[in-house]
């Protein structure tokens, strides 16, 4: 059985009149275990993030990448359960993979999923605004 996977995207908008993270957009692209890459360009401003999420199963391999002109942006990568930061405010259940937390920069990111479920990349600038463009490719 093929297990197809999902890809959400979810980037923040922030108007004028709403604090960030306000209002959000998402778009569902789907692909097959076949064609498993996803990338997408976007940019963000300081205190702001762009939200991606996608589904996949325990032991699959992940390798993410995000590149910036600047060399500015990184990203968080939080396990199926847990809350990103901007959806709590004190903290709690903030589960990231290691080397993929908040104080972590992760510029890049390889390794086996440790749980099925839907995983969220968090991107944002590490100093001003940022362009980027982020890979993910699941085996």
């Amino acid at each position: 059985m093929r297990m197809a996977l999902a890809f959400f995207i979810s980037a923040a908008v922030a108007a004028s009149f709403a604090p960030a993270h306000a209002t959000d957009f998402e778009r569902e692209l789907k692909a097959n275990v076949r064609a498993s890459t996803f990338e997408a360009e976007g940019a963000v401003v300081r205190g702001d993030s762009d939200r991606y999420v996608f589904e996949a199963r325990k032991g699959m391999t992940a390798s993410l990448k995000v590149t910036s002109i600047e060399d500015n942006a990184s990203f968080q990568i939080y396990l199926p359960g847990s809350k990103t930061a901007s959806q709590t405010a004190d903290g709690e259940n903030l589960r990231t993979l290691p080397r993929a937390g908040a104080e972590d920069s992760a510029k890049s990111w390889s390794g086996k999923l440790p749980a099925t479920g839907r995983y969220a990349i968090v991107v944002g600038p590490t100093r001003g605004n940022a362009t980027y463009k982020l890979t993910v490719k699941l085996r």
